[in-house]
């Protein structure tokens, strides 16, 4: 049959009303559950990249009718054209499959979270490969549709990616990581538009195991923010809880090789280790860092001889390395975890949690910190899967928003293990893109979030990595680079965490916080602020003092010493308990709050002057100190 390819939106309800119709489907993400996750979605700005990207392949499919036929490879696909206009080519990233059985070190199919068996059952995933999967195989069950109906079928790559993501376990050595999952497979020739209308509809999760091709390519394009990859950033920025999961490429020769949306800020890279239990990284594996000094790859997974379902037949197997085999195995464990976080309170995870908790739960291996070869570690699908199971006792999510100008507080106490806190957001598409320049160092992040811990007048910063020295181990200070910041703490007591930012906010930026290690009996608090730009105290304030002040008059204090480091001493107060307000300069709010022992905490203040305005039932005063 002569069948063109479909729009997602048709496919999708085409695909839902066949299969729950003939009873197949069995509710995998209801329609009312997709309903939900489309109506986070910023539709306007999506067309709008829908648009643009529309015309793009409008113009390459005129200007392919007239190529040469150099343009035409094996194994390989034009898809479009650089800024210098160098041809861009897909091409799978895999070895030749072997007939060896060599099973990974990972264990697929075995997921469970406090006693329950989790194994993707009523979920979906999405997957674009070279061709279409040989959906016929035992392995799969009418488990996996076609999204492209005119593509050719029976790829061994895209069976293979398959298997090792959702087979059945008819061979037990090729079961697959989600083995009642349901996928549907695209080929990757309209992979931008197809994700982009899919994620619309709801989609939670793509799998990537292909890139652009390295051969030829100008030495520009390594670890260069394309295109490309602001594409990638904007669909996933315009629909929050879908994530792109991509092989971060087999071309590894010293750092710095990632290419095209590897060097997104919002999909998940995923690099290679070896399928053993030394976790060293495959020799074959890319890694950053990317121009601007981000942590890429993400993190990695085993993906060497990984056994799956092959193509040759409905009953046959074989084996394979690469990091197209290693991303499959993250995705199908980033659908687990939706299952399992669906499971305990009936919502998706937005995809910044997603992506946060397998790099918060990953294994750091060697020294301490991420790395650019590992990114944040090695795949732990178990520990990502304990981290939910323990949402009410030691470990911590929250999916919150920072406003311009705002900053979060939270005291919570760390347990006798200590504790790990990451900070995860999806992060606006960044605005400069290299169109042909060797390693320029412009920053992607358009968000420069921040956290800090503060306990006992320390302040401790999350990891940071130095692109200049990609060898040298992580160090602590101030991230300004990456979408993701983590910060580990090794004694037990009582913290405080706060959340800001650097520069202005666009707009209100969302972002998840997660936290493992906690006391069991802790709970956190939490506290927002605002720096407004006036000195204009707050109504309720305001009504707060009125009423407690029956003779109100200036009092006489003194804050010392001044300059200070770490906290304030006031004296002259009849007691030591009243309300404060830390002003800047300029007039805008540095910090406020309530205090015991006349001390007022200032660790967190830049250098600078400031003058510190103290409530108490005698009056108001104001006095300047310095901040050193």
């Amino acid at each position: 049959m002569n069948c063109t390819r479909k729009s997602i939106h048709a496919l999708i309800s085409l695909v839902t009303f066949v299969f729950f119709g003939s009873g197949l489907w069995v509710q995998a993400q209801t329609a009312e559950q997709k309903k939900q996750l489309a109506a986070t979605v910023r539709v306007s700005s999506l067309n709008k990249v829908l648009i643009d990207l529309k015309e793009e392949q409008k113009e390459l499919d005129a200007l392919s009718k007239y190529l040469p036929s150099h343009f035409k490879k094996p194994n390989q696909q034009l898809i479009g054209f650089g800024a210098d206009g160098s041809p861009l080519f897909y091409e799978v990233l895999s070895n030749e499959p072997a007939t060896t059985k060599n099973k990974a070190a990972f264990t697929a199919g075995s997921a469970m979270m406090n006693g329950t068996v989790l194994s993707g059952e009523n979920m979906e995933v999405a997957l674009w490969d070279q061709g279409l999967p040989r959906t016929s195989h035992q392995e799969f069950n009418e488990r996996l549709s076609l999204g492209d109906q005119s593509a050719s079928t029976n790829y061994s790559h895209a069976t293979m990616v398959s298997g090792i993501l959702l087979a059945a376990g008819k061979n037990q050595d090729a079961k697959g990581v989600a083995p009642k999952a349901r996928a549907i497979s695209f080929d990757w020739l309209q992979d931008r538009i197809e994700a982009a209308e899919a994620a619309a509809q709801g989609l939670l999760i793509s799998n990537h195991s292909y890139g652009i091709s390295v051969s030829n390519l100008p030495q520009w394009y390594f670890g260069a923010y394309l295109k490309i990859s602001q594409d990638w950033d904007a669909i996933q920025y315009n629909a929050p809880y879908y994530l792109s999961i991509t092989a971060s490429g087999n071309h590894a020769q010293g750092n710095d090789r990632l290419v095209g949306f590897n060097t997104s800020k919002n999909s998940l890279s995923v690099g290679a280790s070896m399928s053993s239990s030394n976790h060293n990284v495959a020799p074959f594996s890319a890694y950053g860092p990317t121009d601007d000094g981000r942590i890429k790859p993400d993190l990695v997974a085993p993906g060497t001889q990984l056994f799956s379902a092959s193509s040759v037949s409905d009953q046959s197997y074989a084996s394979g390395s690469g990091t197209s085999f290693s991303t499959p195995l993250v995705s199908g464990a980033a659908l687990i975890a939706q299952e399992a976080y669906h499971k305990t309170t009936t919502r998706f995870l937005k995809a910044a949690s997603l992506k946060g908790l397998l790099m918060h739960t990953a294994l750091d291996v060697d020294q301490i910190g991420p790395d650019f070869k590992r990114g944040w570690g090695v795949l732990q699908q178990d520990q990502a899967l304990a981290f939910i199971g323990n949402l009410d006792a030691t470990s911590s999510l929250l999916e919150a928003n920072l406003s311009h100008g705002q900053e979060t507080t939270h005291t919570f106490t760390a347990g006798q293990d200590g504790m790990k806190i990451s900070l995860s957001w999806t992060d606006l598409p960044g605005e400069y893109v290299n169109r042909g320049t060797l390693n320029p160092t412009n920053k992607a992040l358009v968000h420069d979030l921040d956290i800090r811990v503060y306990k006992d007048g320390v302040i401790y910063e999350p990891y940071v990595l130095n692109a200049k020295a990609p060898l040298a181990a992580a160090t602590r200070g101030d991230n300004s680079t990456d979408p993701f910041e983590q910060i580990q703490l090794s004694e037990p007591g009582t913290y405080t965490l706060v959340i800001s930012h650097k520069g202005s906010l666009k707009e209100t930026q969302a972002y998840s916080l997660l936290i493992s290690g906690l006391w069991s009996d802790s709970e956190i608090t939490q506290t927002r602020s605002e720096s407004p730009q006036t000195t204009e105290l707050p109504t309720a304030l305001q009504a707060e003092i009125t009423e407690t002040l029956e003779d109100p008059k200036t009092i006489s204090l003194t804050a010392y010493p001044n300059p200070a480091v770490n906290e304030l001493k006031v004296e002259g107060l009849d007691n030591s308990s009243f309300k404060y307000y830390i002003y800047r300069s300029d007039g805008s709010i540095a910090a406020k709050g309530s205090t015991e022992n006349g001390k007022v905490a200032v660790s967190r203040l830049s250098n600078g002057f400031y003058i510190l305005g103290v409530f108490h039932s005698k009056g108001y005063e104001a006095v300047k100190f310095f901040k050193r």
